[in-house]
């Protein structure tokens, strides 16, 4: 069918855009004709005959009433959207209702439809400037509302968010999405639109850098998406979602799989010529980045001979140009996995990848391909072995890499995370630099920041974001946010579960919609306040701090080193060491058999079973010895001379503390190894455990200014009686004498002990906390797998009125704190393994992290209470200098007293690693107690 010209649907547009009209919408409800004409087309969609969709809309529309016409228009134009189809939509908006069109003919219902789909057509190919002008306009009221006329308006806040996001308007598009999603969690009858918004409300948060946010809505959503017909399409958009999230995740092997689904369900679709074999060949190459990626190099390359593309490579270069955008992820594809040059001649795809970016009119994309273009012409190059070729390369990947971060900068109220095309681009980099004769480490750094992003990295982009802002007023702000952000998060998740419910059984009402409507009407209001108090002159949001290598040395002290890893194509890691006056960077290979040893040496440090004679023998020495050579072997010449390390672990060994591992196996001692005398890391070097680089500089530049009036703030050992939360856990005396020692090292007007009774959160409120340069809890720490239905990890307190004795991280990170310090000696404290469908805060460490405290001491692993009292005493009192104020670094107190446990009379069952190593140091651990007067 002809598609009508698009300089005439931009007339349209100017035309309604500004209409205010008032004719009375069409009665509720649908006569049988209607009825039955929209449920045959609901079983076109749900059996994936979608080219008879577009004919049933056409032939719809002449063969009901003209009564049913503009209600039929309306169906007909939601059905386009949801399908993204250009054909459909073309097809639709030449129905004689378009083409006989006058305002005062037609319901508003009609006249936004039709705004709409025009706008939506107009952008799609190409033309989008209708689509802009609404998106800086707004949604016309006169034609929908998100309680007037519901799916319209989610519609249009879509289309609006979308346009704003291609215009690099973060702020705009995201308070789009927010109005689309929040329209759309009102719906109580309108099933055949809900599930379709959702999952294209999720991809363009994927689209707004802001992928943890649509993992979150994805798995929420779940309920919802069970509904899908398997035969349609929307099934077949839903893998495609889910595989691209599964590769935020770092999920590989589920992503290929879901990608295998969707290339299995295409033969079974009916789509628009051309659709089908673009949809197979995007997901081919998808297929061998993401095996490339899992180092399955061999599976990578079958799949390339398998491409729908692979046998037309030679009618390609003779054209001369690539077509679309699906040819030249293809070429550049095969550039990265299999460059030779052996089936197309001595230049492989080169000559086309080195022209003009022609096949996109997007300034974002165009930018994107001519990066990805640059790094794979220059591979081509570098395996020919022509000179300047691996230069080519890593000045692509910077330039690609400055993009990501400016990116990511203008993106800083979301939670970034890399795309697995970045992902392999960034170690493509990082593997050609590290085989250079001098690496670039300044590459290796950014390709590190960027790639190290995951689901941890929401709390240190707060933390990062408070030490940017030096008032108290701005901090607040800050923490307000991020705490405001997580409780809609979990507002969000609730109320997609419950829509799930409401549109299988019978629909709400309409106070329900309304209520819906305004709890994320109130939402969006705090987070504009928020938002609006942290807008720094001449206006827009503030930008991370831009690390490079000096910067970054420039704020280690001369006994410090910083150790940060890069994973790299087939399994090799990149390990770099910074000191303030030298940098060095080598690589080791790590396989999934390295994984599993560390696996299984973390399974140790876990163990809840009591001390044994045979823990010598238990105890993994291979695996601490192959770890120590993958992370910190062949690095001694940039530790010689080091005090304290900050080590930035891999993902995956976040809960592994580099103090235990071993340079070499310990002696045997009959048959087992003798673990009083191995020479564990600890004995040489303090660690101090960093979640990322902008962890580590904000908390250095917060923990460099005191600013509390006291110096010492003991909390614990409460009184666990029934009915508190604490009355299975067994009592502490031993938290009690752990408070009262260290309380003793500071002047007595300066420090205070609430213990016991006293131990409440209504005490601590009054003493008040945020006083306090230094934080101590001695009691249980609980975690959301310790009790049934325990929602987020908390402190135990004593039960006092209004309160059952349990302090919820939630509350923690609301507090308005100066302390420097939290000393958390509890149990798992330190943990921090967020799900996706976990609710609020899952980290003791990172709530305090968030209430704007750079440094705490914290527990990896349950803790025994009398070793955690005489390591955590030992350590203040080497940090306090015994009392004089004249101590050495926290980090280095911490590490003396692992020592004197490991150097004293230990029984030697205790000198398992599981009994000493679990307290550590997370932050500023060069910072120092000193009880000066700020």
């Amino acid at each position: 069918m002809k598609r009508p010209p698009a300089r005439r649907l931009l007339v349209v547009v100017a035309l309604l855009a500004g209409l205010v009209l008032a004719r009375a919408p069409p009665a509720a409800g649908q006569d049988e004709p209607l009825a039955t004409a929209t449920g045959g087309v609901a079983q076109m969609l749900a059996a994936g005959r979608t080219l008879d969709v577009t004919a049933a809309l056409v032939s719809g529309f002449a063969t009901l009433p003209p009564a049913e016409h503009e209600s039929w228009f309306f169906f007909a134009a939601m059905t386009c959207l949801s399908l993204e189809s250009t054909d459909c939509a073309a097809a639709v908006l030449g129905l004689p209702l378009v083409l006989e069109f006058t305002p005062e003919r037609v319901y508003p219902q009609t006249a936004g439809a039709l705004i709409l789909l025009t706008a939506w057509f107009s952008a799609a190919i190409g033309e989008d400037r209708g689509a802009r002008r609404l998106a800086e306009t707004g949604i016309p009221k006169a034609l929908a509302t998100p309680l007037s006329r519901p799916v319209l308006y989610a519609e249009f806040a879509l289309l609006a968010a979308q346009q704003a996001r291609r215009a690099n308007n973060f702020a705009l598009s995201r308070s789009y999405l927010d109005r689309a999603l929040a329209t759309t969690l009102s719906f109580q009858d309108e099933r055949h639109a809900a599930t379709g918004l959702v999952l294209r409300i999720i991809r363009q948060h994927v689209a707004n850098y802001d992928a943890e946010r649509a993992l979150r809505l994805f798995v929420a959503a779940e309920t919802l998406f069970e509904t899908v017909p398997r035969a349609s399409l929307q099934y077949v958009q839903l893998l495609r979602l889910r595989a691209e999230l599964n590769g935020y995740r770092g999920d590989p092997r589920a992503a290929s799989q879901d990608l295998l689904r969707l290339v299995d369900r295409l033969d079974d679709l009916q789509l628009e010529p051309g659709v089908r074999e673009t949809m197979r060949a995007d997901a081919y190459s998808q297929l061998i980045v993401l095996e490339t990626l899992a180092g399955e190099r061999d599976v990578a390359r079958a799949f390339l001979l398998l491409h729908p593309l692979a046998e037309r490579r030679a009618g390609i270069h003779a054209r001369g140009r690539f077509a679309d955008a699906t040819e030249f992820w293809f070429a550049v594809t095969e550039e990265f996995i299999h460059g030779d040059g052996a089936r197309l001649g001595t230049d492989g795809w080169r000559a086309l990848l080195e022209q003009p970016i022609d096949w996109t009119t997007h300034d974002d994309d165009r930018e994107q391909a001519e990066a990805f273009a640059r790094l794979a012409a220059s591979v081509n190059r570098l395996r020919r072995g022509e000179p300047g070729a691996r230069a080519s390369l890593l000045e692509a990947a910077h330039r690609r890499l400055a993009t990501l971060q400016r990116l990511h900068r203008q993106s800083v109220f979301a939670s970034p995370l890399p795309s697995w095309p970045d992902r392999l681009l960034l170690e493509i980099a990082a593997t050609a630099t590290i085989a250079a004769p001098s690496p670039d480490l300044g590459l290796l750094l950014g390709v590190h920041v960027v790639l190290a992003r995951s689901l941890h990295s929401r709390s240190d982009d707060t933390l990062a974001a408070l030490a940017r802002y030096r008032t108290d007023a701005g901090r607040r702000a800050v923490q307000g946010l991020y705490v405001t952000d997580l409780q809609r998060i979990d507002w969000e998740t609730a109320a997609l579960e419950a829509l799930g419910r409401r549109l299988l059984g019978p629909p709400g009402t309409a106070a329900d919609r309304a209520a819906i409507v305004s709890a994320a009407g109130d939402f969006t209001r705090r987070q504009a306040s928020l938002r609006a108090a942290l807008v720094t002159p001449p206006g827009g949001q503030p930008e991370g701090e831009r690390v490079g290598i000096r910067a970054l040395q420039h704020r280690l002290q001369p006994d410090e080193a910083l150790l940060f890893y890069v994973p790299m194509l087939d399994g090799q890691l990149a390990k770099v060491c910074l000191r303030r006056d030298r940098a060095m960077a080598r690589s080791e290979p790590m396989d999934n058999e390295d994984f599993a040893q560390a696996r299984r040496l973390v399974a140790a440090l876990l163990s809840d079973e009591p001390p044994s004679p045979d823990d010598d023998r238990r105890f993994p020495v291979a695996a601490a010895v192959r770890l120590h050579r993958i992370l910190l072997g062949d690095l001694e010449p940039c530790l010689d001379g080091a005090r304290r390390v900050h080590h930035v672990p891999p993902r995956g060994l976040e809960r592994l503390p580099p103090g235990i591992l071993l340079a070499e196996p310990p002696p045997l001692l009959g048959d087992r190894h003798d673990l009083r005398a191995a020479h564990w890391r600890v004995r040489d070097l303090a660690f101090v455990q960093e979640t990322s680089i902008s962890a580590f500089l904000a908390a250095r530049r917060l923990a460099g200014t005191r600013t509390a009036r006291l110096d010492y703030l003991g909390v614990g050992d409460p009184v666990l009686a029934a009915p508190v939360i604490g009355s299975a856990l067994p009592e502490l005396p031993e938290a009690s004498q752990e408070l009262q020692a260290v309380a003793g090292l500071f002047p007595a007007d300066r420090a205070r002990v609430l213990r016991r009774a006293d131990a409440t959160e209504q005490r601590l409120g009054e003493a008040p906390a945020g006083d306090y340069d230094i934080l101590h809890f001695a009691t249980h720490g609980l975690t959301r797998h310790d009790l049934p239905d325990l929602a987020e990890p908390g402190l135990v307190l004593t039960a006092a009125a209004g309160s059952d004795g349990f302090l919820p991280a939630s509350r923690i990170a609301t507090w308005p704190l100066r302390a420097r310090l939290v000393v958390l000696s509890a149990c798992n404290s330190a943990r921090h393994d967020p799900l996706l469908g976990d609710r609020g805060i899952q980290g003791l460490a990172t709530a305090f992290t968030l209430a704007g405290v750079p440094s705490t001491i914290a527990a990896l692993w349950p803790v025994d209470s009398a070793l955690a009292r005489d390591t955590i005493v030992a350590t203040f009192a080497a940090a306090r200098g015994g009392g004089s104020g004249g101590g050495v670094a926290i980090a280095d107190a911490l590490a003396l007293a692992q020592r004197r446990h490991l150097d004293g009379p230990t029984p030697r069952p205790l000198l398992h690693p599981r009994f000493w190593a679990a307290l550590v140091v997370m932050g500023d651990g060069a910072m120092t107690l000193a009880a000066a007067t700020p």
